[in-house]
């Protein structure tokens, strides 16, 4: 008889002390993401950023480094990053800033 009640009262102790850790495991995992946003709002914004932030229904993202594509950086991976970037923040990609980003990734 001793031996079903440590036996129960061990189940009862297991089941609890795992529905705890999962709920700290729950609160680490958010507290981590807004880690992580924070990190990101904090830094100059780059078009991974603003990705990873209109990701995760961030708001008032600026867009304003999307507006161009530094002379030195002018290839087809930097229009498409720019072009999803833009896409991601709910912005047309043919029509932000000085020029079409689709026409000028269909170039190379």
């Amino acid at each position: 008889m001793i031996k079903k009640i440590l036996v129960a009262s061990f189940l009862m102790v297991s089941i609890m002390f795992a529905g705890l850790l999962h709920s700290l495991v729950v609160y680490s995992e958010e507290t981590a993401v807004e880690k992580v946003l924070s990190y990101l709002r904090a830094q100059p914004q780059t078009a991974w950023g603003s990705m990873a932030l209109a990701g995760n229904n961030e708001s008032n993202i600026d867009l304003d480094h999307l507006k161009t594509v530094p002379v030195g950086q002018q290839s087809a991976t930097s229009y498409a990053k720019n072009i999803w970037a833009l896409v991601a923040n709910d912005q047309n990609p043919t029509n932000l800033g000085v020029e079409d980003y689709v026409v000028r990734l269909r170039s190379y």
